[in-house]
């Protein structure tokens, strides 16, 4: 009996990654992300020959995030995540890659009624998030992005509903 190793994925989860954005003449601001890489493909003489020259190593995937991150602005985390699948798809044995991204927001510290222009705060509970994923035969892109831990309240005409 031989077994048959099929459809494969590996990658690098919660890669974290804080940058200062710089502006010029402006004020700097804080991206705050982790990011997951997801490699799927034909990796199988990975495991059954042991020939690792199809598999790109983990860390190799953090390292080029960091590499992307300096010289990107990182102004719209989904045009990073996908200039960051573009490159990943370039990549022997890859058939799709999967970039998922949660910015956690920053917000200034206000001092004397300004906000200060160095100090900051975790802006609230919330986290941005985006996932794009490309087919590395047909080039196909899909993104998605979406809010998590968001906390609505209702503050109008609050007083009239307080018991």
């Amino acid at each position: 009996m031989t077994a048959t190793l099929a459809w494969n994925r590996y990658g690098k989860s919660r890669i974290r990654l804080v940058k200062i954005r710089r502006r010029p003449g402006g004020p700097h601001d804080i991206v705050d992300l982790t990011i997951d890489v997801q490699l799927e493909g034909d990796f199988g003489s990975v495991y059954v020959d042991g020939d690792n020259r199809a598999c790109l190593p983990t860390d190799t995937m953090k390292n080029t995030v960091y590499a992307f991150a300096r010289r990107d602005p990182i102004d719209h985390i989904e045009s990073f995540a996908e200039r960051l699948t573009d490159h990943f798809a370039a990549k022997p044995g890859v058939s799709l890659v999967r970039i998922s991204l949660v910015e956690q927001p920053w917000s200034r510290i206000h001092a004397q009624g300004r906000p200060h222009p160095h100090a900051f705060v975790h802006a609230g509970g919330e986290r941005w998030t985006a996932e794009v994923t490309r087919d590395a035969g047909g080039g196909r892109v899909s993104a998605g992005v979406g809010v998590r831990r968001i906390s609505p309240r209702r503050v109008h005409d609050a007083a009239r509903h307080v018991r």
